[in-house]
């Protein structure tokens, strides 16, 4: 009962930082806790192959799309704000 505690939390916490993850925001320890998880874990290990998969086909849809050139100056100035 113990381990699969532990695996749900440790899925959770997977879950929780995967997007942090595959864009290379997490910290080293973090890192490579998710990978090692990630390599143990056919369920994480299938959701992050999904993510990265919907990234590639969002990277491919905009593609040479040109933001409006008011849009980053609208987007730093929301996250100044916060």
């Amino acid at each position: 009962m113990g381990s699969t505690n532990t695996r749900k939390g440790a899925c959770g916490e997977v879950r929780r930082g995967l997007d942090a993850h595959l864009s290379g925001e997490l910290g080293a320890g973090a890192a490579r806790r998710t990978r090692a998880h990630i390599k143990e874990c056919a369920p994480c290990a299938a959701l992050a192959a999904e993510r990265l998969r919907v990234r590639e086909l969002l990277r491919r849809a905009v593609r040479g799309v040109q933001a409006p050139p008011h849009l980053a100056g609208a987007i730093r100035a929301m996250m100044r704000r916060g």
